[in-house]
């Protein structure tokens, strides 16, 4: 779902129009079962996830000594994320953003929303 919602993002803000084509088989393939085709080179939300938590709870360890995102604190984080998977560290340029998400997330914006 979140997927069909951010292709649906994508075409309007590209060509003002979603297309509806697109969208339509994508929910015949949904509704088929059928795995919907991921855009090339995209990672999935699954695969971000892991970046969204890091960079989160770096904002909850880090806050007191870094407010706002800066140069510094990004090269610790990196360090910490090469330190925490060594694995991952030639990757951190391609996770960066969604790091950098998690630190700027607001539980503030899901304060309002009704949860029935």
């Amino acid at each position: 779902m979140k997927r069909e919602w951010d292709e649906t993002k994508r075409d309007v803000e590209t060509s003002g129009n979603p297309d509806t084509n697109s969208i339509s088989s994508h929910l015949v393939r949904q509704a088929l079962r059928k795995p919907a085709t991921r855009p090339q080179n995209q990672l999935t939300y699954e695969e971000m996830e892991p970046a969204y938590r890091f960079g989160y709870g770096a904002r909850l360890a880090y806050r007191a000594e870094f407010p706002r995102w800066a140069d510094l604190l990004e090269r610790r984080l990196r360090e910490d994320w090469r330190i925490l998977d060594p694995a991952r560290n030639h990757r951190w340029e391609k996770f960066r953003d969604a790091v950098r998400f998690g630190w700027d997330f607001d539980d503030e914006d899901f304060a309002d929303v009704d949860h029935r």
